[in-house]
């Protein structure tokens, strides 16, 4: 479960897990709000509440994460680009939307992947 990936990483790094402020999570198939509360509600009911009382429990997309890795922050510009099993591209713009190319699977949009 995710609590106990953060129990072993907090005593790698030598803090406590009532130490962390926040988390962050990147998963594929979150894209939408809606999605994204489902996927926090069930980790508060499978870390047994436990995440619930960090001050910020963010869930994105893993393409998002890896675009404000690309970029080096969260408030830079630029796009990235994702080829694997599958593709997607994303783009940030100066007013901070953020723009999607592909993405959606196989059967519909995976133009750019290595399969």
């Amino acid at each position: 479960s995710i609590h106990n990936i953060a129990t072993k990483l907090c005593a790698k790094v030598g803090i406590g897990f009532s130490d962390i402020n926040g988390i962050s999570i990147g998963v594929s198939g979150v894209a939408t709000d809606t999605e994204q509360e489902e996927l926090k509600s069930h980790l508060y009911r499978i870390s047994n509440t436990r995440l619930e009382t960090l001050h910020k429990t963010h869930i994105t997309t893993d393409a998002e994460c890896a675009l404000v890795g690309a970029l080096g922050s969260v408030e830079a510009t630029g796009i990235v680009i994702l080829s694997g099993t599958g593709s997607i591209a994303l783009g940030k713009t100066p007013n901070g939307t953020i723009e999607r190319c592909g993405g959606y699977g196989y059967p519909i949009s995976d133009e750019g992947s290595g399969t």
